[in-house]
């Protein structure tokens, strides 16, 4: 009886550790969207890291939308 309480706990912490692992995926936040005179647009994003990156896809609902980007950084 101890052995297989023991193992089902042994089993159970094994399942608790591998079952939600943390995301350590880069992200980037959305911070602005903004509009000139000329209607033209424009969005800031912040990254983490401070990674550059070239592009930008946007998945919605109705579709899907490739932004290429001008990186300025600090």
């Amino acid at each position: 009886m101890r052995k297989s309480l023991l193992i089902l706990l042994l089993l159970g912490v094994i399942y608790l550790l591998y079952s939600n692992p943390i995301d350590t995926s880069p992200y980037l936040k959305f911070s602005e969207l903004v509009f000139d005179n000329n209607n033209n647009w424009k969005i800031e994003v912040n990254s983490q890291w401070g990674m550059k990156f070239d592009s930008v896809i946007i998945i919605s609902s109705g579709g899907r939308s490739k932004l290429k980007t001008t990186y300025t950084g600090m």
